[in-house]
């Protein structure tokens, strides 16, 4: 099992500062977008990452074996150059996204 005493509490703070409309919003879009393509979020969530040049593999920790199951077909999806770009537009990196101000922060 995963020791979680090592893992601080999330603060109301941190917790103002991720559970926004924004992040929401790009949480829905990216639901859309690979739903529309056949797909879960967790499985863009390993295309995107796979698509990153130099990475070769995704490693994701399974507490069952249907989580297991699903970790490993998530990899079978390969994003084309657009859908990269598209994916990339509804949640920019955060140096790739515009200026905010202190108290916003993109999904990490």
């Amino acid at each position: 099992g995963k020791d979680f005493a090592a893992v601080p509490p999330a603060t109301p703070e941190r917790k103002a500062a991720v559970f926004t409309e924004h992040n929401f919003d790009v949480v829905e879009a990216l639901t859309d977008f690979a739903e529309q393509r056949g797909h879960t979020l967790l499985e863009l969530a390993f295309a995107r990452l796979l698509a990153e040049p130099g990475v070769v593999a995704a490693i994701a920790g399974a507490t069952w074996g249907a989580q297991a199951r699903a970790n490993a077909a998530a990899g079978d999806w390969r994003l084309s150059a657009e859908e990269v770009e598209e994916v990339d537009r509804l949640a920019p990196a955060s140096h790739d996204a515009p200026a905010k101000k202190s108290s916003e922060h993109r999904v990490a």
